[in-house]
C-alpha cells in the first residue's frame, strides 16, 4: 500500500501519529490518484507498479513512510532494493535524505507484530495459517527476523503439523536466503532440501517397527524397510518419504525428517571466486558447468538453458554465474536440489 492505494487514509493518520512529520509534508496538497496517473513512470519509486510517489519532497518523504510500512509486501529482494533505492534517491535530490533515512530507523508495526508473535506461543489457528501470508506467519522482515521466527519455530515444531512443519521451514530458508542469512540444518532438513541418508531412514524404520502401536501396521513397515533396503538413495524420493513420516507420526515419532536426512556438504560448494549462491549454500560456477546439462534441465527446463546458460553448445560458466543468482526463488530450491542429488551420487 501507498498513499494513492490508501484511499481511506486510515494509514496515513497512523503514520502521522507514529512519525515525525515535517512541516514540507503537513502543508502539502496530498497528491490524488487522478494527477498520480498523469505522471511518468520514472516519477515512481516503483515503475513497474507505478507507487510510491517521488515527484516532490513531500510525497518522497510519505513515500518513504508507506514504504517504511509496507515493503515487505514485495517478495523479490531485488525488487524490494530498487524501490528504496529509489525513495532515497529522490531525497538526496530534494535534500531530504536525512529524514528519510530517520522514517527507515524506524521499527515498522509488522516487525513489532512479529516480535510479539515470536515471544509467545501460536494457538492452533495460527500455526496452519497460510505461509505465503507474512502477516498470518512469521513476517520476516530482516536478519534478526530470520533468527527470532528459526528459535521460534524450533521451539514449536511439535505442535504443528509435518505438511505444515515443512511448509514453514520453506517459508524460514526463502526469507532467509532473501537475506543473505544461513539457516540451521534443522530447518534445512524439516523443509527437505539435504540428502536423504539411507542409513538414517534404515536405523528410522526399525524404531517406527519397534514402536507400532498395532499389529495392522506392520506389514506396511516391513514392505517400507525390504524398498528402502533395495533402493539407490538417489531413488528416495518424496513420495516414499511421506509414507515414512506417516508411519513414524503412527508411531509417535515426533520429528522423523531430522533422522531420514544426512548432514553432507559436497565439495561442489565450496566458496572460489566464481561463487553462486543458491538457496543455502554457494557453489562454484565453473564447477556447475562440468556437470551433465540434465541437471539444469530438470530444474529449470531446456528452453531456459538453451537461451541462457550455453555458449557454443556447452554450458557456460561465465552464464551461470550471471544468471542463476538472479532465478526466482523456488526454481533456486529446485536447482540446489538436482545439484546436490547429482554429485552425492557420482
Amino acid at each position: 500500500m501507498d498513499i494513492l492505494s490508501d484511499t481511506s487514509k486510515a494509514q496515513l493518520i497512523r503514520i502521522s501519529d507514529k512519525y515525525a512529520m515535517p512541516d514540507y509534508v503537513k502543508t502539502a496538497e496530498i497528491l490524488e490518484k487522478t494527477a498520480a496517473e498523469q505522471l511518468p513512470e520514472l516519477l515512481f519509486a516503483d515503475p513497474i507498479a507505478k507507487q510510491f510517489p517521488i515527484n516532490d519532497k513531500a510525497n518522497t518523504w510519505l513515500s518513504a513512510a508507506y514504504f517504511n510500512e509496507n515493503g515487505h509486501q514485495i517478495k523479490e529482494a531485488v525488487h524490494y532494493d530498487m524501490v528504496k533505492g529509489n525513495i532515497e534517491k529522490a531525497a538526496a535530490i530534494y535534500g531530504i535524505l536525512e529524514d528519510v533515512r530517520n522514517v527507515f530507523s524506524i521499527e515498522p508495526d509488522a516487525v513489532t507484530k512479529s516480535i510479539t508473535k515470536a515471544a509467545e506461543v501460536l494457538p492452533p489457528e495460527a500455526v496452519v495459517a497460510p505461509v505465503e501470508d507474512e502477516q498470518a506467519l512469521y513476517p520476516i522482515l530482516s536478519p534478526e527476523h530470520v533468527k527470532l521466527a528459526e528459535q521460534h519455530f524450533i521451539e514449536n515444531m511439535a505442535r504443528i503439523e509435518p505438511p505444515v512443519r515443512r511448509q514453514i521451514a520453506v517459508h524460514i530458508m526463502k526469507r532467509a536466503n532473501d537475506f543473505g542469512h544461513p539457516v540451521s540444518r534443522i530447518v534445512i532438513k524439516t523443509a527437505g532440501f539435504a540428502m536423504p541418508d539411507k542409513g538414517g531412514i534404515i536405523e528410522l524404520l526399525n524404531t517406527i517397527m519397534s514402536k507400532a502401536a498395532e499389529a495392522a501396521m506392520i506389514p506396511a513397515i516391513t514392505g517400507l524397510q525390504q524398498k528402502v533396503a533395495a533402493m539407490p538413495v538417489e531413488q528416495i524420493d518424496d513420495s516414499l518419504l511421506g509414507e515414512l513420516f506417516k508411519a513414524a507420526a503412527a508411531s509417535g515419532i515426533p520429528f522423523p525428517e531430522l533422522e531420514a536426512y544426512g548432514p553432507t556438504v559436497p565439495d561442489i560448494m565450496l566458496t572460489k571466486a566464481a561463487a553462486v549462491k543458491l538457496a543455502n549454500y554457494t557453489f562454484d560456477a565453473i564447477k556447475l558447468a562440468e556437470l551433465p546439462r540434465d541437471v539444469f534441465d530438470m530444474a529449470l527446463g531446456k528452453d531456459v538453458v538453451d537461451t541462457y546458460l550455453m555458449d557454443n553448445g556447452k554450458l557456460s560458466a561465465v552464464k551461470i554465474a550471471e544468471v542463476i543468482p538472479d532465478l526466482p526463488m523456488p526454481d533456486k530450491l529446485l536447482l540446489e536440489r538436482a545439484i546436490i542429488n547429482t554429485v552425492e551420487n557420482q
